[in-house]
């Protein structure tokens, strides 16, 4: 086999493999698009929403603790009575 001949070889056998990964290299990039929206519907909607959820849970909380301090005084009117 001469060296020309080695060198279509080659050739041939590379052009499968760069159309491979011309291929990986398009869906590496819907990939890195699809993170990017996510990423902005984390930061947008999804983390807005845990605040405000976490925001109310410490209403929550502080109601439930005046509560506590009703049941307690309650308790104490009931044994002084």
């Amino acid at each position: 086999m001469t060296d020309e001949q080695i060198l279509q070889a080659m050739k041939s056998m590379l052009e499968p493999m760069q159309k491979e990964f011309q291929e990986f290299r398009a869906d590496l990039s819907e990939v890195k698009q699809e993170a990017r929206k996510t990423s902005i519907i984390l930061e947008n909607e999804v983390k807005p929403n845990i605040q405000l959820l976490l925001e109310a849970q410490q209403d929550i909380n502080t109601k439930f603790q005046k509560l506590d301090r009703m049941e307690n005084t309650l308790n104490s009117a009931k044994i002084e009575s």
